[in-house]
């Protein structure tokens, strides 16, 4: 029995207001990169990127990729609505509907396959068939593609190495610009070439915006995700000097998701973010933390917060003191 998957209710929320329709009969708004400078009339743009400032859209668009659980037409279809209506928002394109998977594709790869074979084919016409099948994949595979690249933990769910971040984006591109070959070529018919200029200018309007949703979206994927900060501190008179001096000959243990981490002197950092104030570690819902103090003259602190700033647990000690949190 196939399985069906439900499309997540932020995609519908989108799609709610791209008005299935796409755009407004009534649509005067220029191009992305003409009259339109500032995006200030894009409004379906406009509403897709304050959306952006929630981590869970992020999850939500980033689920098209290739293997994952929503890569299927269904969520392809409910996005490229969505990204149809801001492409002919832009200039009017006219995007042909693609509304029953005529063509059998059912995923990404299925499509990439398709288009592959199409495009290398000498006698193939590209019809409205074609084109719609590439809006449906390639419009939502590309806007993926720069999420999963900027924030791939929000994305993906994945928390890659430095070296699979770096494989990872040279991979992406590549795979957009062969994306983005295959729908020029399967556009082909049209006659208004604005279904593959308009997601050009899209996407590149939106690789240039997106720096300005980051410090958002990560305040938002912190508060759902890590509800508590805790710093650790190493000095006196309640002041940090220096965290690393505590654990000279002691370790700091974290554990979160039933895994504990041992952290060292030499690796203390790893736990979190060092600065002046002392080592900063965000806390999901359930963890625990142990750590002894190994100086003679400096104390030992641990406090911890919830993002409104209220202290939950505070606790300090001295030389070969414990201390020891459950929640």
């Amino acid at each position: 029995m196939a399985m069906h998957r439900a499309i997540p209710a932020i995609v519908l929320a989108l799609a709610c207001h791209a008005g299935v329709a796409l755009a407004d009969d009534n649509d005067t708004y220029g191009s992305f990169g003409a009259q339109v400078t500032d995006g200030s009339s894009l409004k379906q743009y406009n509403r897709f990127l304050d959306k952006l400032f929630e981590s869970a859209t992020w999850a939500s668009v980033g689920s098209v990729r290739q293997g994952a659980p929503n890569d299927n037409f269904a969520m392809y279809s409910a996005l490229s609505g969505v990204f149809a209506g801001i492409v002919k928002e832009s200039g009017g394109a006219d995007i042909p509907p693609y509304a029953s998977d005529a063509l059998n594709l059912k995923t990404i790869g299925g499509f990439r396959a398709y288009a592959r074979q199409a495009t290398q084919n000498p006698a193939f016409v590209a019809d409205d068939t074609s084109c719609g099948a590439a809006v449906t994949f390639v419009y939502p595979a590309g806007i993926a593609a720069l999420l999963i690249v900027a924030r791939p933990v929000y994305a993906t769910g994945y928390v890659p190495t430095r070296e699979e971040i770096n494989s990872m984006g040279v991979g992406i591109n590549q795979q957009v610009t062969q994306d983005a070959e295959y729908l020029k070529k399967l556009c082909a018919n049209r006659k208004d070439q604005q279904v593959v200029q308009g997601y050009y200018n899209f996407y590149n309007m939106l690789n240039a915006d997106l720096p300005s949703t980051l410090a958002s979206v990560d305040k938002d994927y912190n508060a759902r995700n890590y509800p508590f900060v805790a710093t650790l501190t190493c000095g006196m008179g309640g002041q940090n000097m220096n965290v690393i001096a505590c654990f000279k000959s002691t370790d700091l243990k974290i554990t979160t998701d039933n895994q504990g981490k041992l952290y060292k002197m030499f690796n203390l950092g790893d736990a979190g973010t060092i600065d002046k104030q002392g080592l900063h570690i965000d806390l999901p819902e359930h963890f625990a933390i142990e750590a002894q103090n190994s100086q003679q003259t400096l104390i030992l602190g641990l406090t911890i917060k919830d993002r409104a700033g209220k202290v939950v647990y505070a606790d300090q000690q001295g030389q070969y003191g414990v201390i020891s949190i459950k929640h």
